[in-house]
């Protein structure tokens, strides 16, 4: 059982997953000791979509997509694909210290780009907390080169991923109900205020 899995199932999936909710203590722990050979990540990606439809309900909105199995380059029918993914750290011989970074599948099976934006749940094992991101495919596909199967993000030993924390979002709630239009206004409000800049 890694703490990534744990975290997932105590802060997502036994939340907003309808076949995990309201499970018993030994159910709990049964899950928890098999959770390394369980598909979490398909679970954490099912539960976006749950609660994102859950979100949608309750504020009176249509919803914006639903889970697709086995989709071709996209977990969800807006385009969009979720990656539970690890801030790992690895031993630089050549520098002498250690390097912390993110790697993030961006291709399917067949080889072609994921269709469209990334729900990105992060487990970063510094902090040992679950971090979100929403990263446009506008911004992934230009840091990924193009030959790449994976867009790794690199990380000081603090942990901060700096080019994507202006993608960086407060919730699970917030990742699931966030779509490309409204994180292009997020990320002009927290640009500063040129002007401020020559005041």
């Amino acid at each position: 059982m890694s703490d990534k899995h744990e975290l997932s199932f105590k802060e997502i999936i036994s939340k907003y997953h309808p076949d995990y909710k309201n499970l018993g203590k030994s159910e709990i722990k049964l899950f928890l000791e098999r959770s390394k050979h369980l598909k979490v990540e398909n679970l954490v990606e099912e539960s976006v979509a749950y609660r994102h439809i859950e979100l949608a309900k309750r504020k009176k909105q249509k919803t914006s997509y639903n889970h697709v199995p086995n989709g071709h380059g996209k977990d969800l029918s807006d385009g969009s694909d979720v990656k539970f993914v690890s801030l790992t750290h690895s031993f630089d011989t050549k520098n002498n210290c250690y390097k912390h970074r993110v790697s993030i599948t961006i291709t399917s099976p067949s080889g072609e780009y994921k269709v469209g934006a990334l729900r990105v749940v992060l487990y970063n094992n510094i902090s040992q907390q679950l971090e979100y991101y929403f990263l446009p495919k506008k911004a992934w596909i230009k840091w990924c080169g193009n030959s790449s199967k994976n867009l790794y993000l690199n990380s000081p030993a603090s942990g901060i991923i700096h080019k994507i924390q202006k993608y960086r979002l407060e919730s699970f709630d917030e990742l699931c109900m966030m779509t490309g239009e409204k994180m292009d206004e997020e990320i002009i409000k927290r640009q500063p205020n040129l002007l401020q800049l020559f005041l």
